[in-house]
Formats: structure tokens, sequence, C-alpha cells
């Protein structure tokens, strides 16, 4: 989890410095930076929703992060986004998944109020 997370701060900081590039993105041209970026993010992204659906399962299974309930959450919105950001160079079919794969944040904040009723 640790390593994904490091990796998925990297590619963020690619991710923000391609804004540098929406002049060409705009006129449907494309650069060395953005075919870094599409790669970046296409192998990256990936890697860290799937160490989110361990930790939601793994978490949740143990009671540590959430419940078995919860954990639903975590896993449905971390493998949505897995699928969505790895094919999305290849084809807009499963852009949807993205919607679905807003399940992460719900996911976290679900397993921060259950820590916080815990903690009374």
């Amino acid at each position: 989890m640790g390593g994904a997370s490091v990796l998925a701060t990297l590619a963020m900081l690619v991710h923000l410095f391609a804004a540098t590039q929406a002049s060409a993105i705009a006129h449907g041209q494309t650069t060395g930076w953005i075919r870094f970026h599409t790669l970046n993010e296409t192998i990256v992204n990936p890697l860290w929703a799937l160490s989110i659906v361990a930790l939601a399962v793994v978490g949740g299974l143990s009671r540590t992060l959430g419940n078995r309930i919860v954990m639903v959450l975590g896993a449905i919105g971390g493998l949505a986004f897995a699928l969505a950001t790895a094919t999305i160079a290849f084809t807009d079919t499963f852009d949807a998944l993205f919607l679905v794969s807003s399940l992460i944040g719900i996911w976290g904040a679900a397993v921060g109020v259950i820590g916080l009723i815990r903690a009374r």
C-alpha cells in the first residue's frame, strides 16, 4: 500500500504539470509530456486503486477500517477506478465508471465516522 501511495503521489505531480500542455490538448495535438502522462496514469492509477480495494477488504473483514458493509463501497469504488483508468488511453467505454469510483470517498468518510463512533 505504501509503495502504491508514493507512486500515486508522484503520478499526481506529472498530472499537475500536464496542464501546461492545455493548448496542445485544446488543438487536438499531443506532445511527449502528454504521452508520458497518459502512460503514467494508465499504469499507476490502477495500482493505487487496487491497493484501496485491498485496504477496504482487509480493513472491513478485520473491522479495523469500517466493517463488512462499508467494505463493499471501497471495494466497488476501487475496482471501478482501476478499470476506468487502466482503459482510458484506449477506449472511453468505461468512462462512466469514474462516477462509480466516487464510492472510494464515501468509503473513506464512512470509515472515519465509524472510527470516531468506536473511539467513544
